[in-house]
């Protein structure tokens, strides 16, 4: 813009009766481009600022709010003329320091180029604006007769500040009709402007209201000065107030031509000081309560102020004479006015607090103990004005310490003591109880006279330790807890536990405690302490002992084992075989029993340790299926492995131990299960070393059998114990298999838990710490583009983990549940020329098992292609 320009836009803004209002207007006035450059500022926003004038001119809007100049001209070229937005900012004086204010943005058209003017109010400011709408009021009258362009200018002005003000301003003529109500008056109703102006209160408001309304109007013209008045609205169901100023206005001839009307909300306000009362009388009660009372000495104005809680201890009634520091030093006897006022002079002086405490004098006779307290308050310049003191009623506090002391020297087999350590002297016990006696045989005034005596009550062996032990209490701020001997002075030595807590201040390091006598206690944990090892001793001998038993038991049923095997290889009759086979049975149980006691007894006395090796994961389900696979296909169980990609392929673990777990649980769910299945599900988490993975190893082994009563699940894991008594009739077993289970997962760093209902079956579940080589990880994944894959399996469970274990390789896969299912799913896509090339089947179903479907389908016609299939089997 020209520079020509500029200058009359800043005439148009500075002259007359309109600068006069913006030089001594309350609220800072910028006028800028749409460059950002300020065009024109009142006197309020330079001296807010710090700024002349003539430095504001030459600055852009954004060295004051410090906003990034693209955020600033966004928001300049959304706004169109006659537009105006709020914001909140924060502004930079010229000396660096900051503060905060509202500032209301309005963007003109002056000449055919965009400006923008903001009002700012400071946003802590709270004063009356009454004379600034008066003045208002006069400049409309005057701007009336004005046709000028430099008025118009002010008019607009002018209207943008009615129009942007928070408060709230209307215009009624003498007849009560609206002729201007401003935004945020409306803001306050549903009304719209069309549906105010022209209308009185009668038309809009409750009769009631509007009666108010109506009188204070006339009372505001009769008087013919403004009238200020508080109201208070419901508007949204809540109460807010307004503080409201009513003038008249004139016209041109000097005539009333109506009421001018100003309202603010001061809801926050009166909640402030509502607020503010309210912490008032909190402070009068908490005085009351501790029986406080404060004062205040100003020395510029010597002025002297007291709490109502420091009238009442003084015996001030409402009608008696004010305090003075005069009336209060009579309440005091003279010695002790003597050293408070040797101390208010060191204060006044050099500022230094004190605290005293004297006998004070009640208001019915006699004395009560109290503390007095005393510090100064500087001004800025470091100046002492003003004296801050309290008086505290120490009444209950002596009281409760004599009572407290009553009980210190009845306190059964202990002592209370008080120990003081200045800078880098010595212990000095300051305070111990009358129970002292008792305990050591010697008298509290006889220690604390002899400071030398209290080092040497400790045991010579105990004594460094002792004084060790406190100081690592002092550095760590912890609760000095120590068990030591001390010397009797019969020449017997008593084991004391002492507990105490330092108490640190500028002078010493105070130590609190108590003493108690533990010699009997201590003796008898001794005694326990004994008693525990020998049973652990004979624990151990016993379990030795089995575990040596169970070994040569087991040598000669090996044999008998073995013996029976070849001889079963020989000719013989059936009856014969019959009862040797009953023989191989027996021994094979029997065998099985001795197995679980020795592996028992091992773990108890704790000889049986864990040898890791690195193994295959397949080895671990192979070994398991081999020893399971038969029994549960006798049973017509399905067994289904639903091991998770996150499972190494390669471990580092106890294979022997992790099978021998893993195979109890299954043998358990089978033994246990008459149909359905059981599902073997694994997945692991890993926490990466310096040269291995660490993995945890969650493992799952749940069925559908008979499921176990919740009141017997917390015996599951103990020795020779079974859920039922009639369990171990109908099923077998010794109850040793998951207490095994559970020492061997716990050695391998894990746990085990069982959840089940009755008829539903069991779930167990255990985790156990391994490790993997990273070069031993297989890939996650792998692709293979346009390769569909069909499921075919009659069980749901492992339909849906061979899907996801296919779908986890990123094939596209779906699933059937029979045979006929799987061969119409094969025509359709053939017939889709979306050909299946790999189909997964389960060897086992009913109706059409899967050897089968495969020849169906090498037979079928009406296939583009035959699919490669793979049988699947959990045997």
């Amino acid at each position: 813009m020209p520079q020509d320009m500029h200058a009359g836009l800043t005439d148009a803004f500075g002259h007359g009766i309109t600068r006069h209002f913006l030089e001594t207007y309350v609220d800072e006035m910028y006028v800028h481009d749409a460059q950002g450059q300020f065009v024109d500022v009142n006197l309020t926003a330079c001296n807010n600022l710090g700024y002349t004038r003539e430095e504001m001119l030459g600055m852009r809007v954004e060295q004051i709010p410090e906003l990034d100049r693209t955020v600033l001209e966004q928001i300049w070229a959304r706004q169109i003329p006659g537009s105006n937005t709020m914001s909140a900012n924060q502004h930079r004086r010229k000396d660096g320091s900051y503060y905060q204010l509202d500032v209301h943005i309005t963007c003109l058209e002056i000449h055919g180029e965009k400006y923008f003017m903001g009002l700012g109010r400071r946003a802590e400011e709270r004063h009356s604006i009454e004379a600034q709408i008066l003045q208002l009021n006069a400049q409309l009258e005057n701007l009336l007769h004005e046709r000028t362009l430099q008025w118009e200018a002010s008019s607009r002005m002018l209207e943008t500040f009615m129009e942007q003000t928070p408060d709230g301003v209307f215009i009624k003529d003498n007849e009560g009709r609206y002729q201007y109500v401003n935004p945020a008056l409306l803001q306050r109703s549903d009304l719209r402007r069309s549906d105010v102006l022209g209308h009185t209160d009668t038309e809009l408001f409750a009769p009631d209201l509007a009666q108010q309304y109506l009188q204070t109007d006339q009372k505001a013209l009769a008087t013919n000065r403004p009238i200020v008045y508080e109201e208070q609205l419901l508007i949204d169901n809540k109460t807010q107030f307004f503080n409201v100023m009513k003038t008249p206005y004139r016209d041109a001839n000097g005539q009333v031509a109506g009421v001018l009307g100003m309202t603010r909300d001061i809801t926050e306000t009166r909640h402030t000081q509502d607020q503010l009362a309210h912490n008032y009388e909190m402070l009068c009660q908490a005085e009351r309560i501790a029986k406080v009372g404060s004062w205040t000495l100003n020395l510029d104005t010597n002025t002297f102020t007291n709490s109502e809680m420091l009238a009442i201890m003084n015996g001030q009634g409402p009608e008696d004479p004010p305090l003075t520091p005069q009336s209060l030093s009579a309440m005091i006897p003279p010695e002790q006015h003597q050293l408070l006022s040797q101390a208010i002079q060191e204060c006044l002086l050099h500022g230094t607090p004190y605290t005293i405490d004297v006998q004070h004098k009640r208001p019915g006779g006699g004395y009560f103990p109290g503390r007095i307290r005393g510090q100064a308050f500087r001004n800025a310049l470091g100046r002492i004005t003003m004296l801050h003191g309290t008086l505290q009623d120490l009444t209950d506090s002596v009281e409760a310490e004599e009572r407290l002391q009553s009980l210190a020297d009845n306190l059964p087999n202990g002592a209370i003591f008080r120990c003081e350590q200045t800078g880098a002297e010595r212990l000095c016990l300051r305070y111990v109880s009358a129970g002292i006696i008792g305990l050591l045989g010697m008298s509290p005034q006889g220690l604390m006279s002899d400071q030398s005596r209290f080092a040497e009550l400790f045991l010579q062996d105990d004594r460094i330790a002792f004084f060790d032990a406190m100081l690592q209490s002092l550095a760590s701020k912890t609760p000095f807890i120590h068990v030591c001997r001390m010397v009797h002075t019969n020449g017997s030595w008593r084991w004391m536990r002492i507990r105490a807590m330092a108490r640190q201040t500028h002078e010493a390091v105070y130590w609190e405690g108590i003493l108690l006598d533990i010699t009997a206690e201590h003796i008898a944990q001794q005694e326990l302490q004994n008693a525990k090892e020998a049973a652990e001793a004979a624990e151990r001998a016993k379990s030795e002992f089995l575990a040596t038993m169970s070994h040569e038991i087991r040598t000669p049923m090996n044999t008998v084992i073995g013996m029976t095997q070849l001889l079963q290889q020989t000719p013989m009759s059936p009856k014969q075989r019959n009862y040797l086979d009953k023989v191989g049975l027996s021994a094979n149980t029997l065998l099985k029993i001795i197995n679980d006691i020795l592996d028992f007894s091992k773990l108890e006395a704790e000889m049986l340790q864990i040898a890791p090796v690195s193994f295959q994961l397949d080895e671990l389900l192979e070994s398991v299926t081999s020893v399971t696979g038969l029994r549960a296909e006798q049973k017509g169980i399905e067994i289904v492995y639903n091991i998770a990609p996150s499972v190494p392929r390669c471990l580092l673990g106890d294979l022997q131990r992790l099978s021998q777990v893993l195979t109890n649980l299954v043998s358990n769910a089978i033994k246990f299960t008459d149909r359905g299945e059981i599902v073997i599900s694994m997945h692991a988490q890993s926490t990466p070393s310096l040269h291995a993975e660490n993995y945890s190893l969650h493992v799952s082994v749940r069925d559908t059998g008979i499921g176990i009563q919740a009141a017997h699940m917390p015996l599951l894991f103990q020795p020779f114990a079974q859920a039922e008594a009639h369990t171990s009739r109908r099923f077998g077993g010794t109850g040793l298999g998951l207490a095994i289970c559970h020492k061997l997962v716990t050695l391998m760093g894990g746990s085990i838990s069982v959840r089940s209902q009755p008829g539903q079956g069991s779930e167990f579940n255990f985790d156990v710490q391994l490790k993997a080589q990273a070069s031993d990880k297989l890939p996650k994944s792998f692709s293979t583009p346009h390769c569909r894959v069909l499921v075919v399996d009659d069980n749901l469970m492992a339909r849906e983990i061979l899907s996801q274990m296919v779908q986890g390789f990123g094939l596209e896969c779906a699933t059937a549940s029979s045979g006929p299912e799987a061969l119409t799913m094969l025509e359709t896509a053939s017939q889709q020329n979306m050909p299946f090339e790999l189909v997964l089947m389960d060897w086992q179903m009913p109706g059409m098992d899967g050897l089968q479907v495969a020849e169906r389908i090498r037979q079928h016609q009406h296939l583009s292609s035959t699919p490669a299939m793979l049988m699947v089997t959990a045997y």
